[in-house]
């Protein structure tokens, strides 16, 4: 014959199931190294300069801390990411010279409609 469950047996099934959740195991400690600054700044990565036979045909010459690079115009080389990163700094810094170039030309050149 079944048996009947009384009302006492299910609070005590719940509370036995509520009881079998399992807790995060614990995690294991990952110990970070210090970052080598000077590691990062000399790790190579690839470069490829644009050659376009006219403005862009000369090899480019960089000087970093007393070291020097002379990098090929239209072949991907690997460099230090330092001197990336003087060629990147020189590149916004022409492009800026050339915003302020042209400002300062047509300035001039509305000045020059007012006399």
């Amino acid at each position: 014959m079944a048996t009947k469950k009384t009302k006492e047996a299910e609070p005590k099934e719940a509370k036995a199931k509520a009881k079998k959740v399992t807790e995060p195991e614990p995690k294991e400690e990952v110990k970070e190294e210090p970052f080598d600054e000077n590691a990062f700044w000399e790790e190579l990565v690839p470069f490829k300069a644009i050659y376009d036979g006219d403005k862009y045909k000369d090899d480019i010459f960089v000087g970093v801390n007393g070291k020097s690079w002379l990098i090929k115009r239209g072949e991907e080389v690997m460099i230090p990411r330092k001197v990336l990163a003087v060629i990147e700094d020189a590149e916004r810094q022409k492009a800026e010279a050339a915003k302020a170039q042209d400002a300062y030309f047509e300035n001039m050149a509305a000045r020059n409609k007012e006399m």
